[in-house]
Parts: structure tokens; C-alpha cells; sequence
């Protein structure tokens, strides 16, 4: 099915990871969006084909790898970007005991199921979900929701004509609030109801402006907003700058981060970024200001 995912833990927690679109039996699945009956899959309602299916094919051995390593009963945390988040949100889903899940993070996921499934699948996670989106991200406006059928059906050239009456009738939905992350220089996440029909719709109808889905694809910003890198780094500008504020010593937990940054992360060495922030503190400032 082209699924794949990473399971780590340690005796505070085991972690379940899924990996994103990058092989062509990704992308049969993501095109599978028809909706077939979800109570199999662990919630009432309906969920996308294509998706479930693949988890469907790996959820045996998830469950036994996973289960071997809670030797402390640790709970357990799914997460995944793009189409790995869409796994991660229906694993959790599936899970036999929800009390076990400690919570639920996804990246710039498309929509699992329909409205009913949402529902269901909020009550049953609620309080233990984060689901975390670039406002300029394409990819979690997918498939559209049944109130942006008409506007998605203008830019998308497979839902013409009668297009627009199957989004109606699959009536996707998200599951779960948004944490919106500002797609320019902003450092504040803002919150979104997971009732999302009317913001699919005003983003269909702006992107309609632009011509067609190829028109949309050819940007390279486009590409830009939906990266797992990028998510990475406007999360960690955001905190940077929410930790800024607090001199030396009177933040615990940035000067925590720091010293693992400094000690473990191989990533802000060989950008440079640690010493990128030595520089900016000799200049009088602290990073992430201004």
C-alpha cells in the first residue's frame, strides 16, 4: 500500500510516526477517496478508502510492535505529516482501548472521513489531539468539504460537471480544532473550529481566482507551504520567539532547550544556527526578536 511508519519509545512513551506521500501507491491511495463504512476501522461513519485500507493492511503488526514495547503501559502517541497524518488520526481511531492514546499530532493532514466520523472520532480522542496547519497549506483542504463543493469543482478539473454533487454527498470533514500556523512572519498559532466548511469554502473561492489546479501546482510556493521542513521551522520560530522574551536564566525551559540543541541536535550545527544565536546576543538581542 505504500504505507510506512517508525515506532520509538522509552519508558515515559511510545510514538508511532507516518511517513508522507512519496511513492506512486501513496498517491493510488490518496485518489482512492471514496468512502466506505468506518465502523471496522474503529468509529462509526464513513472513511476515505484509500486510507483506511492501508492502515487496515499494516494494523496487525502496528498493534503488536507497539504493544511489546509498552512494558510500562506507557501511552501512546501517533503522528504523521500530509498523508501520514490522515493514518495517524485513523490508527488512533482504531485503537481498542482510547485510554491508552496519549494524543494525536498531524501536520498539514487531508480529511479521513465524513462529518459523522469527525464527530465520533472528536468525542472519542477529545482534549488529545493537536492537528497542526500552514494557513496557506493546500493539502488539508483535501478532499473538499460539502459546503466548498462548488468552489473546489472550479478549480479542480475531476470534480466538473457532476463533481461537485459527489464532494456534496462524501461530505468530508475534519476532525478536531486547527492550530493555524501564519504563513509569513507571524509568530502566533490561532485556533479554528474543526466545524471547517465555511473556511474550505472562502479558500476554494480565493484559490478560484488563480485558474486551475495546475496553475495552483506550478508555484513553487505551493510546495513550500505543504513540507514537512517547513512545518518544522515555523514551529520552532514560534516558540523561539515565545521563549525570547525572558532573559537568560529566567526561562527553564528555553534555556532546556538550548543546552539539547547545543548538545544533541545535529541539524542547528551544521546550519550554523547555534552560533547564528551566540552572534545575535553579542549584538545585544535575542533570537527570534524582531
Amino acid at each position: 500500500t505504500g504505507l510506512q511508519y517508525t515506532v520509538t519509545g522509552s519508558r515515559e512513551r511510545v510514538v508511532v510516526a507516518f511517513r508522507g506521500s512519496t511513492e506512486a501507491a501513496d498517491w493510488l491511495a490518496n485518489f482512492d477517496f471514496a468512502l466506505e463504512e468506518g465502523s471496522s476501522h474503529g468509529v462509526a461513519g464513513r472513511v476515505h478508502r484509500g486510507f483506511a485500507r492501508a492502515v487496515d493492511v499494516a494494523f496487525g503488526e502496528l498493534e503488536r510492535t507497539v504493544e511489546a514495547m509498552r512494558d510500562h503501559a506507557q501511552p501512546i502517541w501517533f503522528t504523521g505529516h500530509s498523508l501520514g497524518g490522515a493514518h495517524a488520526a485513523l490508527a488512533a481511531a482504531r485503537w481498542q482501548s482510547p485510554t491508552h492514546v496519549g494524543g494525536v499530532y498531524t501536520f498539514g493532514a487531508p480529511r479521513a472521513g465524513d462529518a459523522r466520523f469527525a464527530s465520533l472520532l472528536d468525542a472519542r480522542l477529545s482534549g488529545r489531539v493537536v492537528r497542526v496547519v500552514n494557513e496557506r497549506d493546500f493539502v488539508p483542504h483535501l478532499p473538499p468539504t460539502a459546503q466548498a463543493a462548488d468552489a473546489a469543482s472550479r478549480v479542480l478539473p475531476f470534480l466538473r460537471g457532476a463533481g461537485a454533487s459527489l464532494v456534496r454527498a462524501l461530505d468530508y470533514a475534519h476532525p478536531f480544532a486547527a492550530l493555524k500556523m501564519p504563513d509569513a512572519a507571524g509568530t502566533r498559532l490561532s485556533t479554528t473550529s474543526s466545524a471547517d466548511g465555511a473556511d474550505d469554502e472562502a479558500y476554494w473561492r480565493e484559490i478560484s481566482t488563480h485558474g486551475t489546479l495546475g496553475a495552483i501546482a506550478s508555484q513553487h510556493a505551493q510546495a513550500a507551504r505543504h513540507a514537512p521542513q517547513r512545518y518544522l521551522c515555523r514551529l520552532h520560530q514560534i516558540r523561539q520567539a515565545a521563549l525570547a522574551g525572558a532573559p537568560a536564566g529566567a526561562s527553564p525551559a528555553r534555556d532546556e532547550a538550548e543546552t539539547r540543541a547545543r548538545a544533541d541536535n545535529w541539524a542547528l550545527r551544521v546550519t550554523r544556527t547555534i552560533e547564528a544565536w551566540d552572534l545575535v546576543r553579542r549584538r545585544g538581542r535575542e533570537p527570534g526578536q524582531g
